[in-house]
């Protein structure tokens, strides 16, 4: 019988892994590392990943994100802990009104984001998005999705950068990963790269970044399960993510 909790304490940990094969860019060009995909240990400091891990959620035991042992929040009164029944041990679950947030130190210029949703009721929800930070320079991000397309939009400040696009959301567990090299973000569903686009590297500040909704004032809150949250110090590369699929 599944455990259902809604406390907070402290976190285990989980696999990361290192290094592996580029992508390949529009020109079909690449550039980067061939090496064999090397898995590197935990998140406790047994083996530093590459690149680095800014942020972790497994949600096996509670909402503690395993780096910096902080804990998310619950805006609203609809967040579950299922302690057995995610993609990879624990899962939250979000009821469509209620979503997570965290803190998150100033975002590096290139970055990885990968997290593992299954929708309950597939409609036009916010998966992850970091708002814009009034008065400072900021990369703001925002994952989406419906019943037909799964999104990824960023802005730097002044433009909104190439949306990318990719299948939409499903009532079975998928895993959504975004990377930004510095020149082109891309987007993979389930391991598979689905599109690349242009983008401007900003370098921002200190800010919240939220799960399951865009705000905790909007309307767009996922009524379905997140697991297995990571922000990465640096874009993997599409093996990498394959790696990352297969944990």
């Amino acid at each position: 019988m599944r455990a259902w909790l809604c406390v907070l304490a402290l976190a285990g940990c989980d696999r990361v892994f290192g290094i592996g094969d580029p992508y390949e860019d529009a020109a079909g060009s690449t550039s980067g590392s061939d090496a064999a995909i090397d898995t590197v240990g935990t998140l406790d400091g047994t083996g530093p990943p590459t690149p680095a891990v800014l942020a972790h959620f497994s949600f096996d035991t509670d909402y503690t994100n395993s780096v910096n042992r902080t804990a998310a929040v619950c805006l609203g009164t609809g967040c579950m802990l299922d302690t057995v029944g995610g993609h990879s041990g624990g899962q939250v679950y979000l009821d469509g009104s209620s979503c997570l947030s965290f803190g998150l130190a100033a975002t590096p210029v290139t970055y990885t984001i990968a997290l593992w949703v299954k929708a309950q009721n597939i409609r036009q929800t916010t998966l992850l998005a970091r708002p814009e930070i009034s008065g400072s320079a900021s990369q703001t991000w925002k994952i989406s999705g419906n019943s037909t397309v799964i999104e990824y939009d960023t802005w730097d400040g002044t433009n909104t950068d190439a949306l990318l696009s990719g299948p939409g959301l499903s009532a079975s567990y998928e895993q959504v990963v975004v990377t930004f090299d510095g020149s082109y973000k891309h987007l993979f569903i389930d391991g598979v790269h689905e599109t690349m686009g242009a983008a401007t590297p900003v370098a921002t500040a200190d800010g919240t970044v939220f799960l399951g909704c865009e705000s905790a004032a909007t309307n767009d809150k996922l009524d379905g399960y997140l697991d297995e949250i990571y922000i990465y110090d640096g874009a993997l590369t599409a093996a990498q993510v394959t790696a990352l699929y297969n944990l």
